[in-house]
């Protein structure tokens, strides 16, 4: 069966936010290195934030692993899709409640966004077929 474009498409975006979930892992990583030694900056805060950094960090490999797994439709790909971009909606409602960064609200606000959605095209029929489901 050919891939759908939709699923071109889910591909290329995993790719995408695989990357930005890697970014912005590195970022809250380098944000704990840098100014995790600050008295004024709660130790539970900085422990938070460097969890999600980490968990950030493997959840966009896996990511851009599953990317290349949907560009060649591989039967498994469906499943690790729908589990990782669940994974993916639980980090960045995480990160929502436990940042007060502004910045940071935006672009994991589009992460949950982008995740629901593929969440939502996955379970489409053509989709499911297409994988062999």
């Amino acid at each position: 069966m050919t891939r759908p474009r939709g699923v071109t498409i889910a591909a290329a975006l995993v790719a995408a936010l695989g990357v930005l979930s890697i970014l912005f892992g590195a970022l809250a990583v380098a944000a704990v290195a840098l100014g995790g030694t600050d008295p004024s900056i709660d130790a539970e805060s900085v422990r938070r934030v460097a969890v999600i950094g980490i968990a950030a960090i493997i959840l966009g490999a896996g990511q851009v692993f599953v990317a290349w797994a949907l560009w060649n439709l591989k039967r498994w790909a469906w499943w690790l899709t729908i589990v990782l971009q669940g994974i993916s909606v639980l980090e960045a409602l995480g990160a929502m409640a436990f940042t007060e960064v502004t910045n940071v609200d935006a672009a994991v606000f589009t992460s949950l966004a982008f995740s629901v959605v593929i969440i939502g095209y996955f379970m489409t029929k053509g989709v499911r077929t297409a994988f062999g489901r």
